[in-house]
């Protein structure tokens, strides 16, 4: 069933309905109805003042069929930061399921603005993590660091994304968001 993608979930769900609670076909049946659940449906790079690279465009595009994960997610970050094209100071990538059985959607905004304007902390990165699992805010703040150098990156995007398992782990019924802003 894993196979056939987002398509098997209603069918899942539908079989999950008729089961028993506690039974071995259960548990099965819902770790499957979950990881089809973060099924990436659509993604894009939405367009604006800024354009991406090809490069960073297709690795956008080719995570359609693939499940959302945390580190699938923070790759995204550290790659779209790395392919940053001249003219935009940022990214904003936010991933969303309505828990509707249609899977995740994944946009990339290229953020535009005043590249001389100077930083909310006189210098350094703007990182705004948002993370709703429900209607719960699991995570929600703005933090500055003064330097944002390559190996820090994934440590970093790590702690600030640290509730996105929470909504990776959520019901398939459970709506989330998850938006990242780097500046």
């Amino acid at each position: 069933l894993e196979a056939l993608g987002l398509a098997a979930l209603p069918a899942v769900r539908e079989r999950l309905g008729s089961l028993a609670q506690g039974t071995p076909a259960r548990a099965r049946l819902e770790a499957l109805a979950s990881r089809l659940a973060v099924v990436i449906q659509k993604a894009w790079v939405e367009p604006g003042p800024v354009l991406p690279g090809e490069s960073l465009r297709e690795t956008i595009e080719s995570v359609r069929g693939r499940p959302l994960t945390a580190e699938g997610f923070v790759d995204l970050v550290v790659r779209a930061l790395e392919e940053l094209p001249e003219g935009s100071p940022g990214i904003d990538l936010f991933a969303e399921r309505p828990g509707d059985d249609t899977g995740v959607e994944l946009r990339l905004r290229l953020l535009g603005g005043n590249l001389d304007e100077p930083a909310p902390t006189g210098g350094g990165v703007s990182v705004d993590v948002r993370v709703l699992v429900g209607e719960e805010r699991v995570v929600a703040g703005r933090s500055f660091a003064s330097r944002w150098t390559a190996p820090e990156r994934s440590t970093n995007l790590e702690y600030y994304l640290s509730g996105l398992g929470k909504a990776l782990a959520s019901s398939p019924e459970t709506r989330f968001e998850v938006l990242v802003e780097l500046r």
